[in-house]
């Protein structure tokens, strides 16, 4: 049997979990932070907490309206007495009735709440004043947009337009003002991202396949907007889709000929991103020359398309001395977020870093010297727990007090990511990416993956899934560290051979232990890092 397979959140790790998935969305990470509770989700399908903080990080990340308010509808029937449900639903409202009814809820839940006077003032302008509701939606979109809440914004648009009586119902411009809030979702969770030096892959901004689907409805609406179609070519050249990405450039030019370098600098971006150095120079080129010809209008444009020309000059493969120093500076934004969220734990709980391998280190005293299968129920909670980055400051502070402790940790890691499903899949494959990371050199880090990750995969069909889980998450933190490291010839037999011979064997301790620790005492020690 799969140990990981026995794995189940425990009821009182739900509200850490819950904590740790907010943590994510505001670093960046919201794809994987409903990742994470859409599989609590699963282990506790009626939990109305889990409903209200999916459906928060899709209106507060996503910028999604409707997708919001089903699951605050789903947690008000999972707990009718939840005090945020009906609130959320009350400014999601699809209209007039729907708002009057679930002001009448959130008055009966909460009724010492702030929001109670400010709905009231909503129902009088639509009952005594007649005041229509989409126009008091788009009042409230814009007022949250001001307030730097463009998730907000564009949730509430999104109710807007589809509002069968909305008077903004078939607005391109309330199109463009929705597709733009979302483009700012996006930049955000990007700048998130790049302070930590970390890829942004396309599958993971799900705020900007949101607005490239809500520029498409307002090209629908004006397909002869020169401007649309571009910043659709300016979108589709994140999501790297390139090719499309010209065709849309193509499109704004037929339509915008001249005094217009934003067509070509998008296009220049995409074909550098195709390696058709020759195509994104002539546009980086033709960019800069019309950009000058705009006087102060241009000054920007300028900048963009000598930024483009920077990036076609500078390109060239990357040496193991440039790849050395992305893997520290990867390696360095890891020990920054363990900073950080230790910093929390420690000023809620008193908790440090080496308190918590302290403990960590005594639960596997208790497991005994030889890795077993019960070290894989310990590290699947501590995962639960501790995201990645967190988990490799842990395990370097574990390793300090015991090399045997650290190893069969680091096996389990391994064993993990090669039997886990999704995210529990995630947090193992990106811990084992960052432990590779950790040797900083990239000769001995292509060894250890060649050897550790490659040839494990390799030799058994079990740990077949190995090379798949640590390869994505390489990718996921710097493409070109994948192709450093995950791109290797073909293993040969004698590496396969001693695959089986020299890893395999760690992992044929196929009982579960008994007498290992039980689940709530140690654990809820650490855990209570989390909670607070």
């Amino acid at each position: 049997m799969n140990p990981v397979s026995l794995f189940k959140i425990q009821p009182v790790q739900r509200e850490s979990y819950r904590v740790r998935a907010y943590l994510e969305a505001d670093r960046g990470w919201a794809a994987v932070a409903l990742r994470r509770l859409e599989q609590l989700l699963r282990d506790y399908p009626d939990d109305a907490k889990t409903l209200v903080a999916i459906g928060h990080i899709r209106e507060s990340f996503l910028g999604e309206g409707l997708g919001a308010l089903a699951f605050y509808e789903r947690a008000f029937a999972a707990n009718p007495r939840h005090p945020l449900a009906t609130a959320y639903a009350t400014m999601l409202a699809r209209d007039e009735q729907e708002f009057a009814k679930w002001v009448a809820l959130t008055k009966t839940n909460t009724p010492e709440s702030d929001k109670n006077e400010m709905f009231e003032k909503i129902r009088a302008r639509i009952v005594d004043q007649g005041e229509p509701y989409a126009e008091i939606l788009r009042e409230g979109a814009a007022l949250q947009a001001k307030g730097g809440e463009p998730g907000r914004c564009a949730a509430i648009l999104e109710i807007v337009l589809r509002m069968p009586n909305g008077r903004a119902r078939n607005s391109v411009e309330t199109h463009r003002y929705r597709a733009q809030a979302l483009r700012a979702l996006d930049a955000a969770a990007d700048r998130a991202r790049k302070s930590r030096i970390e890829y942004f892959a396309p599958d993971e901004r799900l705020a900007l396949h949101n607005a490239v689907a809500e520029i498409d409805r307002a090209i629908e609406l004006d397909p002869y907007d020169a401007e649309l179609w571009n910043l659709k070519a300016a979108w589709l050249v994140l999501l790297e889709r390139h090719e499309e990405a010209v065709g849309c450039a193509d499109e704004a030019l037929k339509l915008r000929p001249r005094g217009y370098p934003k067509p070509y600098q998008n296009k220049a971006a995409a074909y550098l991103a195709l390696d058709r150095l020759v195509k994104a120079r002539l546009n980086a080129e033709k960019a800069l020359e019309i950009a000058t010809t705009l006087g102060s209008e241009g000054i920007e444009d300028v900048e963009l398309a000598k930024g483009v020309l920077s990036r076609i000059n500078a390109r060239r493969d990357p040496t193991d001395d440039d790849i050395e120093q992305i893997v520290k500076q990867t390696i360095n934004a890891a020990r920054r977020i363990a900073d950080e969220l230790m910093a929390v734990f420690r000023e809620s709980t008193g908790c440090d870093v080496n308190s918590v391998a302290k403990g960590l280190y005594r639960i596997t005293r208790q497991l005994g010297e030889n890795w077993n299968h019960t070290h894989v129920l310990m590290m699947c909670e501590f995962l639960a727990d501790f995201p990645p980055e967190v988990a490799l400051a842990l395990l370097w502070a574990l390793g300090d007090r015991s090399q045997t402790a650290y190893r069969n940790c680091v096996d389990t890691v391994i064993y993990i990511a090669a039997h886990a499903e999704d995210i529990m899949r995630r947090d193992a494959g990106r811990l084992m990416a960052l432990l590779l990371l950790a040797c900083i050199k990239p000769h001995l880090i292509r060894r250890h993956y060649r050897e550790i990750i490659l040839a494990t995969a390799g030799a058994s069909d079990e740990f077949a899934p190995l090379a798949d889980s640590v390869g994505e998450e390489l990718r996921r933190l710097n493409p070109l560290l994948y192709k450093a490291f995950g791109e290797q010839p073909p293993l040969t037999e004698s590496e396969i051979v001693r695959a089986r011979e020299m890893m395999l064997p760690r992992f044929r301790q196929a009982e579960l232990q008994a007498g290992g620790p039980a689940r709530g005492s140690l654990w809820s020690a650490l855990r209570s890092l989390w909670s607070g």
